[in-house]
């Protein structure tokens, strides 16, 4: 789960808030057949002073959120995935026009106004064409190699955390 759905939360944390200066992680191995980390909790501080909370696990029996973003001015919070995953397992790509997913929730902290936000439709083949035009000479890749670089340099400065039980700095 850490290297796959973390490297997406990581990655989308720092389209967001820019490079990660500190982190914090552990991760707990109950499976004992498995190699892999049952549950991680990774706390991101970024140069921008923003911290980050990144929880992936295969052992959560209670929906949280996927998103939980807590501000000065407001809060906003989203359950559920991107609906493009349950369509890829019946072997459909793309957005569904019939269920366009969970919506999230926009409160604000100055009046308590709440407002739901609808899902902004999400397009997997396009970055994977974008792959393909790249490799073929027609186009520029879209997720630049300097920034995977950067999602996976935390992603293992993550794993050496838990491993040493202290922050790592970046």
């Amino acid at each position: 789960m850490w290297l796959d759905l973390g490297a997406h939360m990581v990655d989308q944390l720092m389209l967001l808030f820019g490079p990660v200066a500190s982190v914090f992680c552990t991760q707990d191995f109950t499976e004992p057949d498995l190699d892999v980390a049952t549950l991680t909790e990774c706390l991101l501080t970024f140069r921008s002073g923003v911290t980050g909370l990144i929880e992936t696990g295969a052992l959560t029996p209670i929906e949280r959120p996927r998103w939980l973003v807590r501000g000065t001015e407001a809060c906003y919070e989203k359950y559920g995935s991107d609906p493009q995953e349950a369509r890829l397992r019946e072997g459909i790509v793309g957005w569904p026009e019939v269920d366009p997913g969970p919506v999230g929730r926009l409160a604000r902290v100055d009046d308590g106004s709440a407002a739901q936000v609808p899902t902004v439709p999400g397009d997997w083949g396009a970055f994977y064409g974008n792959v393909r035009d790249a490799i073929r000479g027609e186009a520029h890749v879209a997720v630049k190699p300097t920034e995977c670089r950067a999602a996976l340099e935390v992603l293992l400065a993550a794993e050496q955390s838990a491993r040493a039980g202290e922050v790592v700095h970046l």
